[in-house]
This record gives structure tokens, sequence and C-alpha cells, in this order.
């Protein structure tokens, strides 16, 4: 059935295609998108493919679609408005208050208001009106690129970002961490087309690009308790396994261990993950599938696309935005370097922020359902997400509860993700579900995937949202009978 429902939403794309290349011609389009890796990965594969085929646009990047943020829209007056990672969730407020303009909505967020795929001046591609799951089978970047594709065959060299936001948006939830479903169509177009090789190994953060002891200290997914964020741990644990960390007053790399040297390392990682409480499942999570961007310089961390994802999500918390986009569309030399440079601040900021909320109490509130982790005074506010998927996927926090992290001043940026370890314990509620009733509640907006959600509220009203997101997941989820 999944086959043929994806059959199914590639044939409406194709099928739409005239109508689309006809509302495109002697226009000017405007973009918005979403600011993670997904958002904006969608959004320069958007900006590739208007380029090709020569209609202006401009690009804005939002966190939220709210009533603000669509008058603002309405108030530009563009012909075509096209959303990415985004628009699905309020597609009747759209479809109302801009009529003036032909609206795209590329998303893969549950869709909410109606199952109408297109609507008089809205046309809607969503993996959900195909029952198909936007959270795990089809980023938005994804989407994005066989929408290009089908509009104009040579956006076939568009498919590495689709796999970098992907990646970005950890939609690598098939065997061996691979990417499934419409993703792997992507991945099946750069391979195909020499763009992308595709390999199983460590899935350590700059392995084909940086010495070992950055490769361990940079690596967030899996998180290594311990060891990421801490240079000296990791010099210990490699001269600890037998693996010299310098060779005549150089870094090694892992290109230059030996055979026996990369086994060994492996299996100590292994056994470390075990030591410190890991399940066998979580621990051997170090490997998986590996994707390589051929055209790419191999010492570039644009070379590994999760190293890629990973330069654009640091971008896009820090608000560099145009960063982002400009290395989607092949920017390289000084936009590079700014881009690793912010990557360096925001790892900075995410290791000091882990430290202290592990070794200051003030940080963390247990509740009979939830974790909730008070990050206002650590984190910018669109660092929320991250900081929550590396408590919830590791085992530092051991609660085995959602985790609830906030961030922001005055409007609160609320980030919520389900824990790793209790994944079928909460197997039917729906994250994404829970906080746009909670937020709601709380005068704010929200919502998500099953897994992972966030969501804007007042600042006054965070007691009463954690109280509230505490009871409706102690009630079993939310339904339109809460």
């Amino acid at each position: 059935m999944k086959e043929e429902n994806i059959r199914d939403f590639v044939d409406f794309l194709r099928k739409s295609t005239p109508d689309i290349r006809k509302y495109l011609k002697d226009t000017a389009v405007l973009v918005v998108t979403h600011y993670d890796a997904d958002g904006l990965s969608s959004a320069a594969i958007l900006a590739g493919f208007l380029q090709k085929i020569d209609v202006a646009f401009h690009i804005r990047v939002l966190e939220q679609l709210d009533e603000e943020s669509i008058e603002n829209i309405r108030g530009l007056d563009y012909d075509v408005v096209i959303f990415s990672d985004m628009g699905s969730s309020v597609r009747n407020i759209l479809t109302e208050r801009l009529r003036r303009s032909r609206i795209i909505i590329i998303d893969h967020h549950p869709v909410l208001g109606g199952e109408d795929r297109n609507r008089g001046h809205v046309y809607e591609y969503n993996p959900f009106l195909f029952g198909l799951d936007g959270s795990t089978i089809a980023s938005a970047s994804t989407i994005a690129y066989l929408f290009a594709k089908c509009l104009e065959k040579t956006c076939v060299n568009l498919a590495p970002l689709a796999i970098v936001g992907a990646l970005g948006d950890r939609q690598d939830l098939g065997e061996r961490y691979s990417l499934s479903g419409l993703n792997e169509i992507a991945v099946t177009d750069a391979v195909k087309n020499g763009l992308v090789k595709v390999e199983i190994g460590l899935r350590l953060f700059g392995l084909q690009t940086k010495p070992l002891v950055t490769c361990l200290e940079n690596t967030m997914d899996p998180f290594l308790p311990g060891l990421t964020g801490n240079e000296g741990a990791c010099l210990l644990f490699l001269k600890r396994i037998g693996v010299q960390p310098v060779e005549k007053s150089r870094p090694r790399t892992y290109s230059s261990l030996s055979e026996d040297e990369k086994r060994r390392l492996a299996t100590e990682l292994v056994k470390y993950l075990l030591s410190i409480g890991y399940s066998a499942k979580q621990a051997e999570s170090i490997f998986g599938t590996l994707y390589y961007l051929v055209r790419e310089d191999p010492v570039s961390p644009l070379y590994d696309a999760r190293e890629y994802a990973t330069l654009l999500n640091a971008c896009g918390r820090l608000e560099r935005y145009s960063l982002a986009i400009a290395l989607g569309l092949g920017f390289r030399g000084k936009t590079l370097h700014k881009a690793v440079s912010e990557f360096m601040k925001y790892k900075k900021i995410l290791s000091e922020a882990i430290n202290r909320i592990l070794s200051e109490e003030k940080y963390i509130r247990h509740f009979d359902h939830c974790v909730f982790v008070d990050a206002r005074d650590l984190i910018p506010q669109k660092m929320a997400g991250s900081i929550a998927s590396i408590l919830s996927s590791s085992r530092m926090i051991v609660a085995g509860k959602p985790v609830i992290v906030v961030a922001g001043k005055s409007k609160l940026k609320i980030s919520v993700r389900k824990p790793w370890n209790a994944l079928r314990r909460y197997k039917n509620l729906h994250l994404g579900e829970i906080l746009a009733h909670a937020t709601k509640e709380a005068g704010g907006f929200g919502g998500g995937h099953a897994n992972a959600a966030g969501g804007l509220i007042p600042e006054e009203k965070l007691e009463e949202f954690v109280e509230s997101f505490n009871k409706i997941i102690g009630g079993g989820g939310y339904s339109k009978s809460h």
C-alpha cells in the first residue's frame, strides 16, 4: 500500500505541472520557509529551481505561521507564494486571507482543516494527504525536490540537498539509519547521477574531514555522554583504547588509522555506550548509513550530508539564514568559512548549556508525566529544539518521559520530544496534536510531528501550559473528547 501511495503522490505532482508552470510565468514569487535544516534546504532547492526557469523570487524565513506573519505576507501582495516546511496546519486561513495570490504549500506536517488537495488558488503537496507519514519518509526538502524535478528535469542536480534536509530532520529511520519512502527517491536519483555515494560506517561527525578527537567531541547524533563537547575526555578515551590521537605532532584522522585501529575504535565505542547504560540497540546506533556528496571536496564539511545538515541547522538556529541558503545555491569560499564559524558558536552554546542543565538542579523540574527544562537564560530561542533532541535521545535524563524545553523572553519557544527509551510506551501519543491543544489553551500556537513538536506561548502563561501538557499526557493524549 505504501508503494502505491508513493506512486499516487508523485503522479499528483506530475499532473499539476502544467497549471503550476502557467502561474509561474512573468511573475515574482515569495518563498516562505522554516529556519531548520529541512526548511532551509527546501528554500535552497526552490531558489535553485526558480533560478533555472528565470523567475524572480524573494525568501522569507519564519519560525511559525501565525496571524501576524500571515497578515504581513498578505500586505506584500505577491502573485505566487510558496510555503515550504509549513502551511498545512493553517491552510484554511491561508486560503481565506491570501485570496489575491496563488498559493503552493509544500509541507510534511499533519494536515488540518479538511482533506482537499486543491482548492481554487491553493495547491497543496503533503504526503499525509496520500496516507504517507511525513514525519518519517518524506521531508519538506524531498517534496520540494520532487516538485522542482517535475517542473524542470535538470533539477535532478538538487537531489543532494533533499538528502541533506531529510537527514537534518532526523528521517534516517530506515534500516541502518537510512532514508526510505519518498526520501529514497532523492537518494536513488542522486546515486544514479553520480552526485552521492552511500556507505555503511561509523556515524561520527566529520569522520572524513576532521581529526579523530574533533569527530568524537562534535558528535551529537548519537549523543556520546561524557565525550560530546569534552575535548579532554575524547583524548583520554582514544589513548585508553590504544588509538593514539596524535602522530608526529599532527592530529590523526580516521583515514590514517589501520584496519585494526578502526575495528578497535568501533568496538570500544559500543562498549563505552553499554557501560553507561545504553541498550544494545542504542549503542549500535553508532553505526549506520553514510551519504557523501561526491562533487564536494572530500575535506569539506559539506562532503558528509549529515555534517552539511548540521551546518545548516547551526546557521538557522543562530538566524544566519542567508548563509545557509547561499551554501545550498553553491556558494563556497568565504560563505562556507562563515558557516563553519557559526557552527563553532552553535556547538559551544549547546555544550555549555547541556553541562549547566545537568549540573545545576534549578534547570530541570520533574512532573508526573513530563520533564520540564527551563533554558531561558542559557540559549537563544531557536535552539530549544536542539537541546530537546539531545536530552531526549540520550541517557542524561533517565526519566523516560516526554521532555519539554523552553527558551526565549516574552514570547517563549516550546520544544517537546518523546524519550528514546520509552517510544513504545508513548507510541499512541501525537505530540504535535497535544502541543497544538496545550499552546492554544495558553494563548499561543504550536504543532508538529508525533515524536517532535514546537510552539510559542506568552511568558506569563508558562506554568499554565506545563500543567496543561502534563495533564494531557497523563490522560493518554488529546482527542476532541478532552
